[in-house]
């Protein structure tokens, strides 16, 4: 139930943050509101108050995501029973492999035969004398941010399952805010609130790698927190304060016990990072 609450959540600010998709189709939407705020009627004042009334909505959206999940059983039971196997025969069987395969092919294959049509295509204009370089500068720079965002997120995590307050809620929804925003209005935004810095304190803080990984951590530190999120409420305090009775520090129990049993939800934060 958690998975599927918190799917939505992700699935609900994706659409309140697109941009895009929704040009192309001609649809209005609250983002091309923004938008055009911005750059047509260079109106930035009402831009800025356009995007603090959606983070309002999307503020609301996440508190009623955790009322929906407050009351619902998170905590791993102690004895598990695996699932059986069915196997089906005959057309269920079928009609079963069918359906994947279709969804398969819609969501994965359909795009990835496009692209690739595209890539060959284009192929020959392609520029290739440094695309050895900003390849390397593209995996280091997802490494770096994935790995921030995912310590970051643990940290969080962590701080929001020992502190039952409304801080510690508030704080755990602020980290969803900035995948709510459109990714060229979080740019603006984050290039704005440096150069303001840049200017209060006479640093040159607008230059370097720095200003891109501080808004590339705002905007997709959402997605891994979420995960890390649901794997410390489901595995619970339980196993620490057992580890505390045997004589191990808080600190010892978190990562002799608790970090191996995240492993799973660490590593979808990860790919969700790099993503």
């Amino acid at each position: 139930m958690n998975a599927f609450i918190g799917g939505m959540v992700l699935v609900a600010l994706e659409v309140l943050g697109d941009y895009g998709t929704v040009v192309y189709l001609n649809i209005p939407t609250f983002s091309i509101a923004i938008f055009r705020s911005w750059f047509a009627l260079r109106d930035f004042d009402s831009a800025l108050r356009l995007a603090g009334f959606l983070l309002i909505i999307v503020f609301m959206i996440l508190i009623i995501e955790h009322v929906l999940r407050k009351n619902t059983k998170q905590v791993m039971p102690a004895n598990i029973r695996p699932l059986k196997r069915k196997q089906l025969k005959g057309i269920k069987h079928v009609a079963l492999v069918s359906y994947f395969i279709f969804i398969l092919f819609i969501a994965l294959g359909l795009p990835l035969f496009h692209l690739t049509s595209w890539a060959f295509i284009t192929f020959s204009r392609i520029y290739w004398n440094d695309f050895g370089s900003q390849l390397i500068n593209t995996m280091f720079l997802g490494l770096v941010v994935t790995s921030a965002i995912v310590i970051i997120g643990f940290v969080i995590g962590n701080y929001t399952r020992l502190k039952h307050t409304p801080w510690s809620i508030v704080v755990s929804k602020i980290t969803l805010l900035g995948y709510s925003i459109p990714g060229s209005v979080m740019a603006i935004l984050v290039l704005f609130a440096f150069i303001t810095l840049s200017q209060q304190f006479n640093l040159l803080l607008t230059a370097g790698l720095g200003m891109l990984m501080y808004g590339l951590i705002i905007r997709y530190l959402g997605l891994g927190y979420q995960n890390i999120e649901w794997g410390f409420k489901k595995i619970g305090l339980k196993n620490n304060e057992i580890s505390q009775t045997l004589g191990k520090t808080y600190l010892q129990g978190l990562f002799q016990i608790e970090v191996p049993l995240l492993k799973s939800f660490v590593a979808c934060s990860l790919c969700l990072g790099v993503h």
